[in-house]
C-alpha cells in the first residue's frame, strides 16, 4: 500500500485546510440555520422550478414550496415525493425530509418558558395557505418505541409540533430534495 511521507500529508492537509477556510461555504457564506434571523436571506424561491421550489441557503435542501395536507399514510407519502416531486419541476431525486431536516425549517426561540419553541420563522415564503391548522407531515424517520417497535414515523406541523403517529394514519406530504437519503 502506498503511503505519503508524514510531511506531504501535512502540506495536503494545510492547503485544504487553507482552501476550506477561503472557500464561501466555510468562511462565513453558509451560517448554521439557528443563526440566521433574517428570512430574505436564508430562504430563495427558484425560478428555475417554476416558482414552486424553494431553496434552504442555510442546509443547501430544496423544499416543495406548496406542501400537501393531504391524508397520506407514511407508505403513500414517501411515493407521492419519489413519484410526483414539487408536482412541476419534473426532477428525480425528492424524498421524505429525515426528522432532522424538517426541524431545521423552523426558527428556535427561546421564547417558550418551559425550553425552546420552534415553528416557521414569520415571513417565511412557502405557501401553506390550503393547509388546515394543525395539519402534520410525515417525515422519513421511523419513530423507535421503547419496546423496538418502528411502526410510528415522526411528524411535524408548520408550528413546530413535533410527535409521531401510526404509518397506516393519514398526514401531509411536504418533499424535499438535495443532500443525504
Amino acid at each position: 500500500m502506498f503511503q505519503l511521507p508524514k510531511k506531504a500529508g501535512l502540506f495536503l492537509l494545510g492547503l485544504c485546510l487553507g482552501w476550506m477556510a477561503s472557500a464561501p461555504a466555510f468562511a462565513g457564506g453558509i451560517k448554521p440555520w439557528t443563526q440566521i434571523t433574517d428570512v430574505s436571506q436564508r430562504f430563495v424561491v427558484l425560478t428555475d422550478f417554476g416558482g414552486d421550489t424553494v431553496l434552504d441557503r442555510s442546509t443547501g435542501l430544496l423544499w416543495d414550496r406548496s406542501p400537501e395536507g393531504g391524508n397520506y399514510s407514511w407508505y403513500g407519502a414517501h411515493r407521492r415525493c419519489i413519484f410526483v416531486g414539487n408536482g412541476t419541476s419534473n426532477e428525480l431525486g425528492w424524498r421524505l425530509p429525515k426528522v432532522e431536516e424538517l426541524h431545521s425549517l423552523m426558527y428556535v426561540t427561546g421564547s417558550n418558558p418551559g425550553g425552546l419553541a420552534s415553528a416557521l420563522p414569520a415571513g417565511h415564503p412557502f405557501n401553506l395557505s390550503g393547509i388546515a391548522a394543525g395539519t402534520r407531515f410525515w417525515t422519513a424517520t421511523s419513530y423507535q418505541a421503547e419496546n423496538n417497535d418502528v411502526t410510528e414515523a415522526w411528524t411535524a406541523n408548520p408550528a413546530g409540533n413535533f410527535g409521531s403517529d401510526l404509518k397506516t394514519e393519514g398526514n401531509g406530504v411536504w418533499c424535499v430534495r438535495g443532500g443525504a437519503n
